[in-house]
């Protein structure tokens, strides 16, 4: 938990140092679904108490409901762009993984 804290606390104060960035608005969304997803994936903050049981499905609806609403939005699709990842460096399962499923051996 100590190193996602420093990963986001960082992610924020560059976003806060960057005004006028022009995809501000989709890093500050991605930036919010990464912490909830930390959250909800890190079992610590319910076994000490930190997140009472009601917290913990809440954190999960909230992360559910917000990464939901990226992807219906084109957001997922902008991020996903802006990365510019070379094909030769994406997996055969990247694209249509019903057609890869449908003709891998297994």
């Amino acid at each position: 938990a100590f190193c996602d804290m420093l990963i986001f606390d960082s992610f924020q104060k560059e976003l806060d140092n960057g005004t006028g960035l022009p995809c501000k608005d989709l890093l500050t969304k991605a930036g919010v679904i990464y912490g909830l997803s930390r959250i909800d994936r890190d079992s610590t903050f319910s076994r000490s108490g930190a997140l009472s049981s009601d917290a913990s499905w809440s954190v999960r609806r909230t992360y559910m409901e917000q990464l939901h609403r990226f992807v219906e939005s084109g957001m997922m699709d902008t991020a996903i762009e802006a990365f510019r990842v070379p094909d030769f460096l994406k997996a055969p399962i990247c694209g249509d993984w019903l057609a890869h499923n449908a003709k891998a051996r297994l």
